[in-house]
């Protein structure tokens, strides 16, 4: 299915940087340079997050960050804020260990290496429910990051439920920023119902592989003036694009669409190309049948094509788990207190096996996996995951309250 997502990182991150200087965070945590030092949790491509630079000697001055991965770079720029730290926006373009180092004046400040992980990805195949025996229709593959603002790159291939190849094509950039698509031409040479699937191979890795639902297409002997073209899994809530075609696709005319027991999902509505596509999120599980009717304005005819769907459940929210190390999981929305300076090596999972992005507001740092307690005050812990083709992304966020550390009695 084509998932549409809502993706608002700029302002929770931002409030990472805001929650230190509103604190008036001063110094260093114990496992960093009290001098300066950089920091920036481990992340995923395309999901943008936040580097800090704390920086007590720059005070109103710019500073530059340079970071490198293999062959990749960036460089980096921030003004230091009266606390002492300065924050830049980061959107990783590649998978693997990244290092970020001071340049220039900053040159010896102690820098940071974290992980970015492949961003995980979500592959769509929507093929004609029926087709004439000889005659060539398109294949539409669509590629999606399941999280974060990039649009996956490689190569997909659509092979039979038996395995053989029907053709394969690179994507190439949708009008959204974390899908591509490719359309691969076929013609059937018999006939009968033929299963597919369609299976995303990254150029590099900074995306992992995903494999379609399996969908079918029923081969006939007679012309089909009209055909719906369907992904293959349907979910309650879950927004899937219907799209009705004709052939020869050179007609004028109209097509509407309906949904046994929800309606019409599409009046009548100009053809483009000899096509008409519409979103549609299904409301209830059970079988039912999407319905499409043609009119012909130039010769004054009509046709129907309809195909039955199973509507499944809607997905489970992924279930995440974020702890301290060898410690028990923290609960979503609940309090956890510990105490200023105090750095907490964190781990999480997911049950959908997406990597864990884990992001903080308040007087916290994260660098890498490491929270680092910075001053008093309350940090929000988000957790997000961007889900698979069986879990719906999800957010959990956590509160740990920073206190002062008891003073020790004098003997």
């Amino acid at each position: 299915m084509r998932r549409f997502l809502v993706r608002s990182w700029g302002a929770g991150l931002l409030a990472l940087f805001i929650g230190i200087t509103a604190a008036g965070a001063s110094g260093a945590p114990a496992s960093a340079a009290t001098d300066s030092y950089i920091a920036t949790p481990n992340g995923m491509v395309g999901v943008q997050q936040t580097l800090v630079i704390y920086a007590p000697k720059r005070v109103n001055e710019v500073v530059t960050i340079s970071g490198t991965q293999g062959t990749v770079g960036t460089t980096l720029q921030t003004v230091v804020a009266p606390s002492g730290f300065g924050s830049v926006f980061w959107v990783p373009t590649a998978a693997g260990t990244w290092t970020f180092s001071g340049v220039g004046s900053t040159a010896k400040a102690t820098p940071t290496t974290v992980s970015v992980a492949a961003a995980p990805t979500t592959t769509v195949l929507e093929i004609p429910n029926t087709m004439q025996v000889n005659t060539p229709a398109n294949l539409l593959i669509i590629v999606t990051s399941n999280l974060g603002d990039v649009a996956p790159v490689g190569q997909v291939t659509v092979s039979t439920a038996w395995g053989s190849p029907v053709g394969s094509a690179y994507l190439s950039p949708g009008s959204g920023a974390e899908s591509a698509f490719a359309t691969i031409p076929w013609t059937p040479t018999s006939t009968g119902v033929i299963p597919m699937v369609a299976t995303f191979a990254p150029t590099n890795g900074s995306y992992a592989t995903s494999t379609s639902a399996q969908v079918s297409v029923d081969v006939v002997s007679t012309p089909v003036p009209l055909s719906l073209r369907l992904p293959g899994s349907f979910n309650v809530g879950e927004t899937v694009w219907v799209t009705a075609f004709v052939t020869p696709s050179n007609q004028q005319g109209t097509i509407a669409m309906q949904v046994d027991n929800q309606g019409s999902i599409a009046g009548s509505t100009p053809l483009t190309n000899g096509a008409v596509s519409v979103p549609w999120t299904p409301q209830n599980p059970g079988f039912t049948n999407i319905q499409a009717f043609f009119t012909n304005s130039a010769a004054n005819s009509s046709g129907v094509a309809s195909q039955g769907i199973q509507v499944s459940a809607a997905l489970p929210n992924d279930s995440l788990e974020v702890a301290p190390t060898g410690q028990n999981a923290w609960t979503p929305g609940a309090t956890v207190t510990v105490k200023r300076g105090q750095n907490l090596l964190m781990t999480s999972s997911s049950s959908s096996g997406s990597p864990v992005v884990i992001n903080e507001s308040g007087p916290c740092v994260i660098n890498g996996a490491l929270l680092m307690a910075v001053n008093t005050g309350t940090c929000v812990i988000t957790a997000t995951s961007g889900g698979s083709a069986s879990f719906k992304p999800a957010t959990a966020t956590y509160n740990v309250s920073v206190v002062k550390p008891k003073k020790k009695k004098k003997r």
